[in-house]
């Protein structure tokens, strides 16, 4: 399952790792000191409060399991995100912890995912254009806060609702039915729209719609980008 084992002797804090435990930070199996202190002096500085934490909580049988998300140093000195799970499997007759078995799990590409939709989800909150997200019918899912305060919707008014509150009227149905055959073929609109805001004036938008498809190319929801030219267009 190309999963790290540990396997922790608690009375003298000899660990046996396996070789997977090893390659997962870069490192040959007879590099790896079979110590506490191997895994001990890799975990980040920041975040080894927390870990010890969690350990220390179920050593005290206040959790079923250990269960933590950590970085560790690798060979190269790069920080690598590790999901560590253990239980203790032994207690003396005092109730006192004698050894302990778990897994390390590599999931750093999961970590480094998050890291960067969470940068992305910054990035288009603090926008000044307006954007939202509507699925393949029509309907709304997501606003920015700038889509609320151009357009006057607010994110409980808009999301859910179709994307016809923002027509204006200025526009024939053909004018929709190319927008949707457009997009719905995989390919982006793009065109300077008048629309109408909650309380009914006019704005204009140079706005982009674009298609989020799968692996196959199918749209399953559209985003749309647009900038506020009413102003502009008044001068």
């Amino acid at each position: 399952a190309d999963l790290g084992v540990w396997d922790w002797d608690m009375t003298t804090d000899e660990v046996a790792f396996n070789e997977e435990w090893a390659q997962m930070l870069g490192y040959s199996l007879d590099e790896i000191e079979p110590h506490l202190d191997a895994w001990e002096k890799r975990v980040h500085p920041d975040d080894i409060d927390d870990v010890e934490a969690a350990l220390d909580a179920h050593i005290a049988d206040e959790t079923d399991y250990y269960d933590t998300e950590h970085r560790m140093r690798t060979a190269d000195g790069d920080w690598k995100w590790i999901r560590d799970v253990g239980k203790i499997f032994e207690r003396d007759a005092d109730g006192e912890p004698v050894r302990a078995v778990g897994i390390h799990i590599d999931i750093d590409e999961r970590k480094q995912r998050e890291r960067k939709l969470r940068q992305f989800r910054k990035a288009v909150e603090q926008t000044a254009h307006v954007v939202y997200i509507t699925d393949t019918d029509g309907t709304i899912e997501y606003v920015n806060p700038a889509f609320e305060e151009i357009t006057g919707f607010s994110e409980a008014g808009a999301v859910g609702q179709d994307r016809s509150i923002l027509k204006s009227g200025e526009y024939g149905e053909e004018y929709y039915e190319e927008l949707w055959e457009t997009i719905l073929s995989g390919e982006q609109w793009a065109d300077e729209m008048l629309e109408e805001r909650a309380d009914g004036e006019e704005i204009v938008f140079n706005q982009t719609i674009s298609p989020i498809t799968d692996e196959d190319g199918q749209p399953q929801k559209f985003v749309a980008v647009g900038q506020d030219t009413t102003q502009q267009k008044e001068y």
